[in-house]
């Protein structure tokens, strides 16, 4: 059995505890109402978890008889090259130090080799139960995550690739500039970046994101299928 921690809800789907009503409505990320962690059901390959999640996720991977055997970090580029690297249940986790920026010229931007390395710990760990997170497991792990599935689904599936991250993490707001690395690594021709960008929940949440009030007005937008929201008016 897993325990709800308190002042916490589960959201409409079901699979992803939030800090918000007790409707599961998410409330505001910046305000550390950002999803904890995924109740997973099936034996699934991959979790996408926030950074305080991740000893909650491994443990009840255990439980579920099919442990966690690798952990990916995406990081800041200062705290991933820290001395004192974290370990989650006796993993050392595998490190890419690279900000949630979305501007190639910001500091800690991801790049094309933060991207090899994503790729690379995807096919080292084919088979094998893989959790990655980032600090709020919103941007960079999803985006992290969509670049091993496309991977692995092959190129012409890029839309099957994106919906599988979002039944895995169904809070997803996904990192443009590391979708667009992930296309042009994998040679998908903007495929992969398009889906991406084209998908109507993905494209609301970073129009709010990008507002100064966006979350408050519109937390139904965390939500499955955005809630409530009219989709159409993003």
């Amino acid at each position: 059995m897993v325990a709800v921690p308190r002042r916490k809800a589960l959201c409409s789907c079901g699979k992803t505890v939030v800090r918000g009503d007790e409707n599961g409505n998410a409330l505001n990320p910046s305000t550390q109402a950002f999803p904890e962690w995924d109740l997973w059901a099936e034996d699934r390959d991959v979790v996408v978890v926030a950074a305080p999640a991740v000893d909650a996720a491994i443990r009840r991977a255990e439980m579920d008889g099919r442990p966690v055997a690798a952990v990916l970090a995406v990081w800041t580029s200062r705290r991933g090259d820290r001395e004192e690297k974290p370990t989650y249940g006796g993993i050392a986790p595998t490190v890419v130090g690279c900000a949630d920026a979305e501007n190639g010229n910001w500091p800690d931007s991801p790049m094309a080799e933060h991207m090899d390395a994503i790729l690379s710990f995807g096919r080292r760990h084919g088979g094998e139960r893989i959790l990655i997170h980032c600090s709020q497991g919103m941007g960079r792990a999803p985006a992290a995550a969509l670049a091993i599935l496309a991977d692995r689904l092959g190129p012409g599936r890029e839309d099957e690739a994106l919906s599988a991250l979002l039944h895995l993490r169904p809070c997803a707001i996904i990192n443009y500039r590391m979708a667009g690395l992930a296309d042009q690594v994998l040679g998908r021709e903007g495929e992969l970046l398009g889906v991406v960008k084209h998908h109507p929940l993905i494209r609301a949440r970073h129009s709010a994101r990008q507002r100064d009030y966006g979350w408050e007005e519109t937390p139904t937008l965390l939500m499955p299928n955005g809630g409530s929201e009219d989709l159409s008016r993003w």
